[in-house]
């Protein structure tokens, strides 16, 4: 079976799921914003944000608007395309290449360091503070200066991080956008007020 195929049998079921919340008119932290319905993007908007930032979307995000959309998701939901993408360097250029350029953020960045380590360590490495967020794009809000973040460039391209930009240490939530989005359904079918996008631990 094709990672295309079961990706695609992974959107089904999350589709399906959806339903469940919204039939069992299911509520929980953030979900007034969207009642978990979501809407389509249209793949000329997708391709217009991708050549506009000369990136080509993680493929689960990607065929996640296509087939499900924007609204329904973690915390305050999935934003539209492009809205609050983290961008500190507000020069010209800087916008234009922001989502283009290699993530910075490493997971062992992240271990043991502190609120402020990892920002110490990419100075250290001669990154100025202003591109510490660079090749990240915001997919949602979680409220306060809290936020989870997609990262669409670099080696970690389709890891989920959560971010805050009082730029506490970030820490990476998940190395599958659907991983992510289906733990917080699955927690949100189980009856959980305050979801979580984390896998609970086997017992």
């Amino acid at each position: 079976m094709s990672d295309k195929t079961v990706m695609k049998q992974r959107i089904e079921t999350i589709k399906q799921k959806l339903k469940q919340a919204r039939d069992r008119k299911l509520k929980c932290f953030g979900s007034e914003a969207h009642k978990f319905n979501s809407q389509l993007v249209p793949k000329s908007a997708v391709e217009g944000f991708e050549s506009t930032y000369s990136i080509t979307l993680p493929e689960e995000y990607r065929a996640f608007l296509l087939e499900v959309g924007i609204g329904a998701g973690p915390y305050y939901g999935l934003q539209k395309l492009g809205v609050g993408w983290v961008c500190d360097d507000e020069t010209e250029e800087g916008e234009k290449t922001w989502l283009s350029s290699p993530c910075l953020i490493e997971p062992l960045m992240c271990e043991g360091v502190g609120h402020t380590g990892w920002d110490d360590a990419l100075e250290k490495q001669g990154h100025p503070w202003e591109r510490h967020y660079q090749g990240i794009m915001e997919i949602v809000s979680q409220g306060c200066t809290y936020l989870s973040g997609l990262v669409v460039t670099g080696p970690y391209r389709g890891h989920i991080l959560g971010l805050d930009m009082d730029r506490q240490t970030p820490h990476f939530d998940n190395s599958s956008f659907l991983g992510w989005y289906e733990t917080w359904l699955d927690n949100v079918l189980a009856g959980e007020k305050y979801p979580s996008c984390k896998a609970k631990p086997k017992e």
